[in-house]
């Protein structure tokens, strides 16, 4: 394995722009650790124990590699290779270019993300606490809507690795496989799939190190550069989510089978505030963004029109996620997620009537899980709210 920081001195000299999923990923780690302690209250010990290691792991274990990411959007097929440093409590990804998206970085380190386009000379920042992310509800539903299959081992890159699904208990189909070394508890692999079945991404380590320790300033952000600060969302519940609201949102009528309301946050940025449900069904989620619009509709770069009856939508398919947006008086509507197009469009299509806040407003008591799930489910899907605004 190559030295740490020769490798980060040269790729800092790369062009900018790049881009990564961070929902996905977001949605993969956590979901891998959810799956490890459903299927605990589940008595599958078989493969709970295998995961387990993993889940335990992931708050000591150091290691620096280079991953390997595939995305499947429409017809085309993108590849794209992340530099990977993890330390107790903290990592470094950074991304490296490919196609028209250039080099970025992300750090989580001492209670903040970091987000850097190096082309730009900004550092976006946001705050990081892991408390602020727990969730029991999603863990319940990881085992409530799938089944855990150990499907045996395979050799990756000379390790032998043991092969795990979750199947949909309505059809069987996969949402995800993991390849788990059992020597270092570490997923080798995964692959993600959409609600119809098809493979929407995939990742795996090309090369991987364990050393005892990374150099301090792997982690440090570069001097000279101006850093910003983002809004952090704040969770909504009953009438604080009334009050905090300057429009009437709307709610959709149609959830796919499975899902469940876990949350309604709050985004005030300079010239609007963005309401987001999160829905989920333990691996899969969902989200809808509403905010109220004070100029003209603007379509989306590079998005297609989808027609259906007399509605019209946009669809933009992206490595962060497919996006099905429209009007809807002046309010803009976009309906994101893992899962396919078809089943988008048909939550977007029944988003007609005002919400009564209190019954969207997540009321799933939180409480303290492990600090491995705190630290990956929130973390990144913090990044997530960050970045898809940057991007």
């Amino acid at each position: 394995m190559w030295p740490v920081i020769p490798i980060l001195n040269s790729i800092l000299k790369l062009p900018s722009k790049s881009f990564f999923n961070l929902r996905l990923t977001a949605v993969a780690l956590f979901s891998f650790f959810c799956f490890g302690m459903a299927h605990a209250q589940n008595n599958q010990n078989s493969v709970f124990d295998l995961v387990q290691k993993v889940v335990d792991n992931q708050d000591k274990i150091t290691l620096e590699g280079v991953k390997v990411s595939v995305y499947w959007i429409g017809a085309d097929v993108i590849l794209q290779s992340v530099h990977v440093l993890r330390e107790p409590n903290r990592w470094r990804f950074d991304y490296f270019p490919v196609k028209n998206h250039s080099y970025q970085v992300a750090i989580l380190d001492q209670g903040a993300i970091y987000h850097m386009k190096p082309s730009r000379r900004l550092i976006f920042r946001q705050p990081y606490d892991p408390k602020d992310y727990e969730n029991e509800h999603i863990l319940n539903l990881a085992a409530d809507n799938y089944d855990w299959i150990d499907e045996g081992t395979v050799l990756l890159s000379g390790v032998k690795c043991h092969q795990v699904a979750a199947l949909s208990h309505a059809d069987q189909k996969p949402a995800v496989r993991f390849w788990v070394d059992p020597k270092h508890g570490v997923a080798m692999a995964e692959t993600w799939y959409d609600d119809e079945g098809f493979p929407i991404f995939a990742s795996y380590y090309a090369e991987i190190d364990f050393p005892k320790t990374l150099p301090k300033y792997a982690f440090q952000l570069p001097a000279g550069i101006a850093v910003r600060d983002f809004p952090s969302p704040k969770e909504l519940e009953g009438t604080a989510a009334r009050k905090a609201l300057d429009f009437v949102p709307m709610k959709p009528a149609f959830i796919p089978a499975g899902f469940k309301p876990i949350g309604m946050e709050l985004t005030q940025w300079p010239t609007h505030r963005k309401l987001h449900y999160r829905y989920s069904d333990g691996l899969r989620d969902l989200s809808v963004y509403e905010n109220l619009r004070h100029g003209i509709y603007h379509r989306l770069n590079g998005a297609q029109i989808i027609h259906s009856n007399n509605d019209a939508l946009e669809l933009l398919e992206e490595p962060n996620g497919t996006v099905v947006r429209f009007p809807e008086g002046k309010l803009t509507i976009a309906v994101e997620g893992n899962l396919s197009a078809k089943t988008l469009a048909q939550v977007a299509l029944s988003i007609a009537t005002p919400v009564h806040l209190d019954s969207i407003a997540s009321s799933q008591n939180q409480s303290f899980l492990t600090r491995l799930a705190h630290y990956f489910k929130r973390g990144l899907v913090a990044i997530k709210h960050t970045f898809s605004k940057i991007n």
